[in-house]
């Protein structure tokens, strides 16, 4: 994805990804998890636009809501789950893939979504 970005939001960009494996240390706790989301949405808002693919591309990877109306998260203002294809290490790695694509990284391996006391 081509996007310019100025020195300083690249930086930024590359901050909230340095902070991705605290935020998975922490359990991820929602609102921790929250708090990066919107502080990189905004980024990105500022940086690109809220109509830039690059922006859309992001906020869809962490604000997506779950498959089923019953499962809310973000928009509805409900905690999310951890683990699974909507919980929190999900978005994470989807919101990785998208700011490495931003930035042109090379893709990374993601992190497992299932609970690791728990066979699929």
């Amino acid at each position: 994805m081509e996007a310019t970005l100025s020195s300083k939001a690249a930086e930024l960009v590359r901050q909230q990804l340095d902070r991705l494996s605290h935020l998975r240390g922490v359990g991820p706790e929602p609102l921790v998890y929250y708090q990066w989301a919107d502080e990189t949405s905004n980024i990105l808002y500022e940086a690109l636009g809220p109509d830039h693919p690059a922006t859309r591309a992001f906020v869809r990877a962490v604000g997506e809501r779950g498959r089923t109306p019953y499962q809310r998260g973000v928009a509805d203002n409900m905690s999310l789950g951890i683990y699974g294809p909507w919980g929190i290490l999900a978005r994470l790695n989807r919101g990785e893939a998208a700011l490495r694509e931003l930035l042109g990284l090379p893709p990374v391996e993601p992190q497992p979504t299932t609970h690791p006391h728990v066979t699929p």
